[in-house]
């Protein structure tokens, strides 16, 4: 049996004479150290037997490149390791590139034997007479007949003579009949080989047939598939054909119809082309009277503009007077208020004198008698609408008033705020004698 070994280890054997155990149950092994001179080697198919490293850089290409040429020939694949667990194992038996088994290395040789004669189904002792049918890939050749068991010898007859040599006769022929046996029982064991092997093949031809009957329920199942979707494409082409000519049809009624519209179109263009005409012929006439208006309305109002200039220069110059006007009507209002403010000064203090003589009069009158608190004296404010000429009088008039205790207090309540705030906030009243009451009226200061 002729061996193709893909490995960089030098010896991936326990026993160090590996290499040599293998050659002597006859197998022939080529090793090669790289991947690229087994990408050669492969195509050559000089092999029966193809193991492969799987710690080598590209074994997975490698793998699938050989699967694909090895097909089903009845070449066999091994993929061994020293790294991989049997769970890798598994997962890669399910890939593109499985091998028909997997191997753990370093190995004992015996181990290699038995596995190579266990995955093409024979002896150890036959694998060096081992060698591929010659027929096409995928179809194992039939196996061979059986050698008829060769006849045994028919027995001589015993001689007749003296015993010497009747013994000697029955020895030559026990030693013939033993080796008949012996013949007898090497083609047994043959043919008992012969038979075990003939019974993998035909498990293995039972697999393939289950195998290709169930890939010709598959292969019919997916002509039926393929049947409807061709009878389902075909209602559609004919449904879409149909629907094609019933969208030609309905397009050329809708063109005729379009061509028809066009014609109207045409004829209601031409009438509108007639009108449009003549509506430009008054659209021009119209612009000229309207030219002519706007020419006369542009005059008219240039001649309004004008008065209106003029109206509006003559209106802002009585708008400056009005205001000059109002500017003094302001200042005299200040002014008066000014004297107003000094004229009720003025009567406050006068009030106040007023008021003091009142009481040394009311006190001379009263004489022994104590006089009793005075009731609040009514501010300046009081006869702050009274003429100044009757204040000038008010003294003499003072002195015939009834007594303090029979006047009426003044009512605060009926000056307005100007003269009570005067009255509060005036400066306070210096005594004076009631003989020099004239010469305070007389005073400078008393004046307007």
């Amino acid at each position: 049996m002729r061996v193709l070994w893909v490995d960089a280890d030098g010896n991936p054997f326990t026993d160090p004479s590996g290499w040599r155990v293998l050659e002597d149950f006859g197998l022939q092994v080529k090793r090669v150290t790289s991947i690229a001179e087994a990408q050669k080697e492969i195509p050559k198919k000089n092999f029966e037997l193809l193991l492969i490293r799987a710690e080598l850089q590209g074994t997975p290409s490698l793998l699938v490149q050989a699967r694909k040429l090895i097909g089903k020939s009845g070449r066999k694949l091994v993929l061994a390791s020293s790294e991989w667990s049997k769970e890798q194992f598994k997962a890669h038996s399910k890939t593109d590139g499985a091998a028909h088994r997997y191997a753990r290395i370093p190995m004992p040789p015996e181990g290699l034997l038995n596995l190579v004669a266990d995955l093409f189904g024979c002896t150890v002792e036959e694998l060096a007479d081992f060698d591929l049918p010659e027929q096409g890939e995928g179809i194992p050749a039939p196996a061979a007949p059986a050698p008829a068991p060769k006849k045994l010898r028919k027995a001589a007859p015993l001689p007749t003579g003296d015993s010497g040599s009747d013994l000697e006769v029955l020895r030559k022929y026990l030693s013939i009949r033993e080796e008949q046996l012996e013949l007898a029982e090497g083609e047994r064991t043959e043919l008992s080989r012969e038979n075990e092997r003939l019974q993998k093949e035909a498990h293995q031809l039972q697999l393939r047939l289950r195998e290709f009957e169930h890939t010709q329920d598959e292969l019919a199942k997916k002509l039926e598939q393929m049947e409807e979707a061709k009878s389902e494409a075909d209602r559609k082409a004919m449904s879409a054909q149909e629907e094609g000519e019933r969208a030609n049809r309905i397009q050329n009624e809708r063109i005729k119809g379009l061509e028809a519209q066009v014609g109207d179109a045409d004829d209601k263009y031409e009438s509108l082309r007639g009108r449009v005409r003549k509506d430009i012929r008054k659209i021009r006439e119209n612009e000229r009277d309207l030219e002519a208006r706007l020419e006369l309305a542009r005059k008219d109002s240039e001649t309004l503009m004008q008065a209106r200039d003029q109206k509006v220069i003559e209106l802002q110059r009585k708008i400056d007077a009005l205001e000059f006007d109002l500017d003094q009507v302001q200042d005299s209002r200040v002014q008066a208020q000014m004297e107003a403010e000094r004229y009720l000064a003025k009567l406050s203090r006068v009030s106040r004198a007023l008021q003091i003589a009142n009481s040394m009069i009311d006190d001379d009158r009263a004489g022994e008698a104590e006089l009793e608190e005075l009731e609040p004296v009514a501010g300046g404010a009081a006869n702050a609408e009274e003429p100044v000429a009757e204040a000038a009088h008010a003294a003499p008039a003072a002195a015939e008033a009834p007594p303090a205790e029979e006047a009426a207090p003044a009512d605060e309540s009926n000056l307005s705020p100007e003269l009570s705030a005067l009255a509060n906030e005036g400066e306070p009243t210096q005594m004076i004698q009631p003989g020099e009451v004239p010469k305070a009226e007389g005073e400078p200061g008393s004046s307007s």
